[in-house]
């Protein structure tokens, strides 16, 4: 995928057959760690769910984001190889931790560009993300979920994952609305 600088993209993928993947608490900090180390270094990450069986980030791609990566015989964007470890790492974690084998998610990461000229689609994306764990029926309330960046933005977490200042600028939202 080729990455553009500025703009914005929703990056999701979900596990091999629909299958729970994330079990407990340990699993989802496993996760969110990581992907502090692969995608925060990368990209700038402006919201993120994480659900029993995938996962949904909405980042802003920068100067490291489309920087080339040789691996083997493949030429990756930095961001894209992030990914690929995050998700490589912990298909070995949740291998290893509960005695299986094999892939966890589905091989190929879906990745849709949104027009960075109308915060419309970013804001839509922003709220289609953090709405995920509520249409699922998960949660009562966007606070009841804990593996959202909602609860960053609410000050209830201290993840520190969010660029929040950046989503200011591309969510059109009443910001006063998240401090609870």
């Amino acid at each position: 995928m080729k990455i553009l600088e500025d703009f914005c993209y929703h990056v999701y993928n979900q596990s091999n057959n629909g299958v729970k993947v994330f079990l407990d608490d340990e699993d989802y900090s496993y996760f969110l760690n990581r992907a502090k180390v692969w995608i925060a270094e990368k990209a700038d990450v402006l919201a993120y769910c994480i659900m029993p069986n995938h996962f949904h980030f909405l980042i802003h791609a920068n100067a490291k984001s489309s920087e080339i990566v040789r691996i083997g015989s493949l030429n990756l964007n930095g961001v894209s190889n992030g990914f690929r470890l995050l998700q490589s790492q912990y298909a070995q974690y949740f291998n290893r931790k509960y005695g299986k084998s094999g892939s966890v998610f589905r091989p190929k990461i879906k990745w849709k560009l949104l027009n960075s000229s109308s915060g419309e689609y970013v804001t839509n994306c922003f709220n289609y993300i953090h709405n995920n764990p509520l249409e699922a029926s998960l949660s009562a309330n966007l606070e009841g979920w804990k593996h959202s960046s909602y609860l960053e933005y609410c000050g209830l977490k201290t993840q520190l994952l969010v660029d929040k200042q950046l989503a200011k600028q591309y969510v059109k939202a009443d910001w006063e609305d998240f401090d609870l």
